[in-house]
């Protein structure tokens, strides 16, 4: 099984198969996210790639670490079903 990245936002790319979740947020809900879960974006678990852009969507992966990306879910939902499908028929 080869590893499938998606582009999640300025040239910064994540393993399809990491992740849980991906959520629809802006900057205050990625705020109180954090902060509910005790966090803040200088934190080891939480990985800024949005580059001082707007908070589009938050990336949950398996590790438990927490990806903050200007990318809409919906775009970045999209791109990881489209590399779903590609692995689906290649089996």
């Amino acid at each position: 099984m080869s590893e499938k990245f998606i582009n999640i936002g300025n040239k910064n790319f994540t393993n399809v198969d990491k992740i849980k979740h991906i959520i629809a947020a802006d900057a205050d809900k990625a705020r109180r996210f954090l902060k509910k879960h005790n966090l803040d974006r200088a934190s080891m678990q939480v990985i800024d790639v949005t580059g001082d852009k707007e908070v589009r969507s938050m990336i949950l992966l398996d590790d438990n670490s927490i990806t903050l990306s200007c990318v809409s879910s919906t775009a970045l939902s999209k791109r990881a079903r489209t590399y779903m499908e590609t692995e689906d028929n290649e089996e």
